[in-house]
């Protein structure tokens, strides 16, 4: 993978950008539909519903069947979700039928973590989060083709976050039988006596 330092930006309403890339809004219609998320069905099934905090069940049938964002509306605001698989996003979301011969799913997703919304300026005592915050949210949007890139780069230093995380709960776990074992005298470790000139004594 080659990389290169930019050196030719223009000034936005966002902020520097490299001149080749656009500053969009969520809520264009060129980029994505911001819809709400609904009450999920009864029946059980293998399809994930995700809610404001990400999924929590499962149902038999899909509001969306192609990658999308969730986005907590209510409760956790303003926190993305990716689906790259049919899912139901509850009614405490919104939901985004992106794009994709425009926008990359994990690109935005990626972008979503680094500049998160936020809920918080509701003056209620649960967060919330409106439609029109998402639909004005602006964004720097390279091309496609860049888009991909980066959201394959991440993605591949997420997979290696993910393989750290599962040996270091390995080692946890390693860890506190150790404790248990150790600690509660149920093996002892077993302490060599010394001779006067410190040889050990057999």
């Amino acid at each position: 993978m080659r990389f290169y330092k930019e050196t030719n930006f223009k000034d936005t309403e966002i902020g520097r950008i490299p001149k080749d890339w656009e500053v969009v809004r969520l809520g264009d219609e060129q980029i994505a539909k911001i819809k709400y998320g609904k009450g999920k069905p009864s029946a059980s099934g293998k399809i994930p519903v995700i809610g404001s905090s990400g999924v929590y069940d499962w149902t038999n049938q899909s509001l969306i069947d192609k990658p999308t964002i969730v986005i907590g509306r209510k409760g956790s605001a303003g926190i993305p979700h990716l689906s790259l698989t049919p899912c139901w996003p509850s009614d405490t979301t919104f939901y985004l039928d992106l794009n994709l011969a425009k926008v990359n799913p994990k690109f935005l997703y990626e972008h979503l973590i680094f500049k998160p919304l936020s809920g918080e300026h509701a003056k209620t005592t649960l967060p919330s989060l409106k439609r029109e915050d998402l639909q004005n949210f602006k964004f720097p949007l390279p091309p496609l083709s860049e888009q991909e890139k980066i959201a394959e780069i991440l993605s591949t230093v997420d997979e290696k976050i993910e393989i750290e995380r599962k040996r270091r709960e390995k080692l946890e776990r390693i860890k506190m039988s150790l404790m248990d074992l150790l600690l509660t005298g149920k093996i002892r470790v077993r302490i060599e006596k010394c001779d006067n000139d410190g040889r050990e004594s057999k």
